[in-house]
């Protein structure tokens, strides 16, 4: 596709950071498989019976509220009815979810399950690839922050002088402060600020979008996943690039609600960066066959 001037131009901060990020999360893997093994679900086993939640992908110009409506479901979370994806996400029941997946305007119906966060290091890795001498990173002793706008999907941040924390946002909670620590390790690893003050990340002062969306159970849900990039798809028109150091941990995974939502990102001109994990496993699965249910989305998706 040939793109005009105007979009190359706004395109290429896009994708450099993109390309220091997705090293960045790479840099992460390879150092974490040095040392103590993470576990592959890095919060806990539990049990996929405790999410009696499903996800409803529904097709396109679905009128999703009047779906909802026609089959009297009610949702605990308002913001498991996604706004700027034709899905959601609600309790039913085994004759419900047959009536949906009968029902032409339904694209799939599936279970929810855990999300586990990807295993965090120090930024040794960024010294290795040389960011500190990458020119678009301007590291270099002062503070000149890089004009991008990226969201973090994760377990929330908390305010820090290192971090440039532009706007709040969660999924299942009213100040979407982190209370497991990785959503604020993964802001500093990705844009912690060049002024003398703990570490440096490799794109020192982006705006941080600081989406909550995944934390210790119950609240490490697909759902909540999905309803945290639905926010981000709203914003798309200053959302430049989604940081995702999330990954399924081989259970119950909504396989096509996930690649739906990350089209739909893709689309809108977003680009993704996902971790692929730290348990050494392909990025197919066990099975080594893709579009299956042990991928490791979302970095499995195309």
């Amino acid at each position: 596709m040939l793109l005009s001037d105007h979009h190359q131009k706004l395109m290429k901060p896009r994708i450099l950071l993109a390309c220091i990020l997705a090293s960045a999360l790479s840099a992460d893997a390879a150092v974490s498989t040095n040392s103590t093994p993470v576990a592959t679900n890095a919060l806990g086993v539990v049990p996929t019976n405790a999410y009696p939640l499903h996800i409803v992908t529904c097709r396109e110009n679905v009128d999703v509220d009047a779906l909802l409506a026609e089959f009297q479901i009610n949702l605990q979370n308002p913001k498991h009815k996604m706004r700027a994806l034709k899905m959601f996400a609600a309790l039913l029941d085994d004759a419900l979810i047959q009536r949906l997946k009968a029902d032409p305007r339904v694209e799939a119906v599936e279970a929810d399950g855990p999300v586990s966060l990807c295993g965090q290091v120090n930024p040794n890795g960024m010294m290795r690839m040389g960011i500190p001498e990458f020119p678009p990173a301007h590291i270099n002793g002062t503070t000149e922050p890089i004009d991008v706008d990226v969201a973090i999907l994760d377990s929330g941040m908390n305010p820090h002088e290192d971090l440039n924390i532009y706007t709040n946002y969660s999924v299942y909670d009213d100040t979407a402060f982190d209370t497991f620590g990785h959503g604020t390790a993964i802001a500093g690893m990705l844009g912690a600020l060049d002024n003398g003050v703990g570490m440096v990340g490799v794109a020192p002062g982006v705006r941080i979008w600081n989406v909550q969306c995944s934390a210790p159970p119950p609240h490490n849900t697909w759902a909540n996943l999905l309803g945290g990039t639905d926010y981000v798809l709203l914003h798309a028109d200053k959302i430049s690039v989604v940081s995702i150091s999330l990954v399924n941990d081989q259970t119950a995974m909504p396989v096509n609600a996930i690649k739906f939502t990350m089209r739909s990102l893709v689309r809108s001109g977003i680009v993704v960066v996902a971790a692929a994990g730290n348990s050494g496993w392909d990025l197919a699965g066990p099975d080594q066959i893709y579009d299956t249910g042990d991928d490791a989305l979302p970095a499995a998706s195309p």
